[in-house]
C-alpha cells in the first residue's frame, strides 16, 4: 500500500494531499540517507546494485546482507492535540 492510498482515506483536503505525499517521500529519502551514513560509519561496504532492495552491505569478513529501508505510517491519523492523557504504565504499579 503506497503513501497515496493511505493518505487518500484520511480527511485531508485534496489541495494539501500532493504536498503531504511529497513530504512523506522526502522523509523516506532522509531515512535512506541516514542508514547509508550509519552503515559507512561502521566500516561496511555499501553498494546499491539494484533498484530494490535499497542496500547491499558487506563487512570485512565477507558477511553480507540486503537492506530495504522502510517507514511505518499509521492507517488512521492520530490527533495528538486532542488526546486524553494516559498514565505511564510503570507509574501505576499497585500490587493487588
Amino acid at each position: 500500500m503506497g503513501a497515496e492510498s493511505t493518505v487518500s482515506r484520511t480527511a485531508i483536503p485534496r489541495q494539501k494531499l500532493g504536498s503531504l505525499i511529497a513530504r512523506l517521500r522526502i522523509f523516506t529519502r532522509l531515512w535512506e540517507a541516514h542508514l547509508l551514513a550509519i552503515f559507512r560509519e561502521q566500516g561496511l561496504l555499501v553498494t546499491q546494485p539494484k533498484e530494490s532492495p535499497d542496500f547491499h552491505i558487506e563487512n570485512r569478513l565477507g558477511d553480507e546482507a540486503w537492506v530495504e529501508a522502510v517507514t511505518a505510517n499509521p492507517e488512521e491519523r492520530y490527533e495528538h492535540f486532542g488526546a486524553s492523557p494516559v498514565p505511564h504504565p510503570l507509574t501505576d504499579m499497585s500490587v493487588s
